[in-house]
């Protein structure tokens, strides 16, 4: 089973932590990451607006955790079958989220041909299921939002 925890920017940092979410007086949204201090007691963190993420539950190729909100390079290759009847190899790069209907995949994806692979499979994808062994991450929408233009 999968640990449960988010992280959110406070100032210019992500803290890691419990979620909590309280719509104020007035309709303001309030959003804090909590944590535990030096001395046992929970503190909340008022993070910034829209830059909470969950914690997927998954772990790059280096070992790092994958937040939703990542921005993540992963690195496919085939030959013929599931995706066509060509070979290929090529980079996704796009943002983690988590759904539903298909757990954890990539939005926004953009692709790098490392391989010729332009086929109807690759020209209509638009997202992709994270693979943690075969996916890295690179940066975050928060910090590094040209990774994805």
């Amino acid at each position: 089973m999968r640990q449960i925890k988010f992280r959110g920017l406070w100032g210019e940092q992500f803290v890691y932590g419990h979620y909590f979410s309280q719509v104020l007086p007035g309709g303001d949204l309030y959003e804090a990451i909590v944590l535990k201090d030096e001395f046992g007691d929970y503190r909340n963190h008022l993070t910034k607006s829209g830059t909470v993420g969950q914690f997927t539950g998954l772990k790059d190729k280096n070992g790092v955790e994958i937040y939703e909100g990542d921005i993540i390079a992963q690195h496919l290759e085939w030959s013929g079958g599931y995706m066509s009847d060509e070979c290929g190899e090529m980079e996704f790069i796009g943002v983690a989220s988590i759904t539903a209907s298909s757990g954890v995949v990539l939005n926004k994806c953009k692709s790098r041909d490392i391989i010729e692979c332009d086929t109807e499979w690759t020209r209509h994808k638009s997202t992709i299921n994270v693979r943690g062994y075969r996916c890295e991450v690179i940066g975050n929408i928060h910090h590094n939002p040209g990774l994805i233009k």
